[in-house]
This record gives C-alpha cells, sequence and structure tokens, in this order.
C-alpha cells in the first residue's frame, strides 16, 4: 500500500482470508477449552475474537465490493441536496427581487430553503457515517475498501468533518492520492436518478423575443384572466387607448396597445417594469388578448400631467406644457 497507494493484489487477499479464518478457529478453540475448564476467559481474547469474526462477516459478505455501491448514492443524494439547496435560495432571492420591484416588502422567511438546508445536512450527516465505516473496516483488516471509487473525492466533499485519525492519513497519502485520481473520474448520476431538465419558461406569445417578459419570472404581474378579470369597464374620459376599470374593486387603469409586438409596446413595458417611484405610474400587471396587449396600471385620479402643467403654468411655464 505504501509503495501504490491501493491493495489489489488477489494473492495477497486471499492469503489475508485464509490467515483471517485460522486465527479465528484458533481463538474458537481457545475460548471453548477455557469455558470447559472453567477458567476465566481474558477481556483480550474475547475482543479478538469479536474483531477476527467480523473480518471474516466482511470477507465473505463482500463488503469491500458493495461499499463503492453505497458511497456513490450517498454521494449522489448529497450533490443533490445541495443543488435542491441552491435553487431554494435562488427562488427566495428571486422572490425578493420580485417584491422589492413592486415595491413590497421581502418576503420575511424562505421555509424551502430552510427544509433544503436540513436535507442536506442529513445528506452530510449519513456521508460521514459511512466514511467512519469504511475507516472502521479498513482498520479490522480490510485494506482493500480504501480503494474505494470515489473514496477521495467524498473525503474532500467532507473535508475534516468525518474526525478519523486513519481517514486524516489517508488524505495525506500521496501515493493513494493519485491512485484515486487515476480511477474516480466524474461524478455522474445514473439516468435514472437524473433529476428531469426544467421546460424553459413560458412565455406571452405577444411578448415572444429577447425582450419580453416570463410567466415565470413576472408570475405575480400576469393576468392570464383578461378582460374577464375586470368590472365596471368604461373608457376614461379624453384619453385615447386607455380605460378604467375595477380589478379586486380597487380603481386600475387599462392602457392597450392594439399591437402587442411593436417597439412602443416592448419599450413601454420595459420602462415601466424597470421604474420605481413615487411619481412614476406603477405597472400593475399586463395581459395579451389577440393581437393587443394591456397593461394594467395604478389609477391616477388627478387627470393628465398636460392638464396639470396648464393648471400650474408658474411651475414650468408654457415650454414645459408644449413638450
Amino acid at each position: 500500500f505504501d509503495e501504490r497507494g491501493v491493495v489489489d493484489d488477489a494473492d495477497v487477499l486471499r492469503q489475508r482470508d485464509a490467515a483471517a479464518i485460522r486465527c479465528l478457529s484458533a481463538l474458537d478453540r481457545e475460548i471453548d477449552g477455557a469455558g470447559v475448564a472453567g477458567r476465566e476467559l481474558p477481556a483480550a481474547l474475547a475482543e479478538a475474537r469479536a474483531k477476527f469474526s467480523r473480518l471474516c462477516e466482511l470477507i465473505v459478505s463482500g463488503a469491500a465490493t458493495k461499499a463503492g455501491g453505497r458511497l456513490r448514492d450517498l454521494e449522489i443524494a448529497l450533490v443533490r441536496a445541495e443543488d435542491d439547496l441552491v435553487e431554494a435560495r435562488a427562488a427566495h432571492l428571486r422572490q425578493a427581487v420580485q417584491r422589492r420591484r413592486r415595491g413590497d416588502p421581502p418576503p420575511m422567511s424562505a421555509p424551502e430553503a430552510n427544509e433544503a438546508r436540513e436535507a442536506l445536512q442529513r445528506a452530510h450527516a449519513l456521508l460521514v457515517v459511512e466514511l467512519r465505516q469504511i475507516a472502521g473496516r479498513a482498520a479490522l483488516g480490510l485494506i482493500e475498501v480504501v480503494g474505494t471509487q470515489g473514496l477521495a473525492r467524498v473525503l474532500r466533499i467532507v473535508g475534516r468533518a468525518h474526525g478519523d485519525p486513519l481517514l486524516e492519513q489517508l488524505q495525506r497519502h500521496v501515493r493513494w492520492a493519485a491512485a484515486q485520481r487515476d480511477t474516480e473520474g466524474d461524478l455522474e448520476p445514473p439516468p435514472e436518478a437524473r433529476r428531469p431538465t426544467a421546460a424553459p419558461p413560458v412565455r406571452l406569445a405577444a411578448f415572444a423575443d429577447e425582450t419580453s417578459l416570463s410567466v415565470a419570472e413576472d408570475e405575480a404581474l400576469t393576468r392570464p384572466e383578461g378582460l374577464d378579470g375586470y368590472t365596471d369597464l368604461r373608457d376614461a374620459p379624453g384619453l385615447e387607448g386607455l380605460r378604467v376599470a375595477r380589478r379586486h374593486g380597487e380603481l386600475v387603469a387599462l392602457k392597450e396597445h392594439l399591437d402587442g409586438k411593436s417597439a412602443a409596446c416592448r419599450r413601454e413595458l420595459r420602462a415601466l417594469k424597470a421604474l420605481k417611484h413615487e411619481c412614476v405610474l406603477r405597472l400593475q400587471g399586463f395581459f395579451s388578448q389577440g393581437s393587443a396587449v394591456h397593461l394594467e396600471l395604478e389609477w391616477c385620479a388627478g387627470g393628465t400631467l398636460e392638464a396639470w402643467c396648464r393648471r400650474h403654468l408658474g411651475a414650468g411655464g408654457m415650454a414645459d406644457v408644449e413638450a
């Protein structure tokens, strides 16, 4: 092992197996003789017998071969838990950003992220337990178990959390690390363990280009029920293309773009989505109906900006009104 960093000599391992069986048989005879003679059984003898019995069980059951499969399954579970935590944190951050853009208070908690963090902690603990079991089996004499494929990679993931002296010694063993690198490869979950690829966000047909807003990203702004979601719908006096309606009892303004794919429509939608200020109309929602796109805006009962300028000429002057 010191020379090659791995024990894979079949003859040497067969000699080990035979020696273990001989030692166990000798210990059994000694224990049986002590029982017949009525002698007190030394504690060291009983401990040795238990260790050789366990080693023989591991050899017969093929524990060294099975260790690779268990380790791989636990590593995949840990990788999956890490990915889930990253996705949960990203979703929480995305929600916080969307609420900030709408002027809403940030979300108070992230239960999905907390659950994902707990799942990651459980996966990490199970992996540490498996590593300690591997170290214990190697200490018993099942030395080939330290050649388990991917063991070095798992130790890198876990770091020093295992707290096992033998594993720490392995991590410092240059030849063992080199042998592991030659065999470990990349962790690629089998097809049945892979997560389905997420479908791309559904986009409104009227904005199906690089400037569109996705329903997944702006779900709170979409109005899938269209005009049916509004009551008391009527034209705004003196304002072409603008209507007044009620949504959930509150007055809102509905601005219609007959050509939802026009540059003007996309430009206004992008601007309203980006601008968050008390002096700028707030975009509350949007939806497409046929080829037209409707923007739901907050209702300002004070009239148009032009009318306000005409009433307050001293504030800006005629040049501002004409502009």
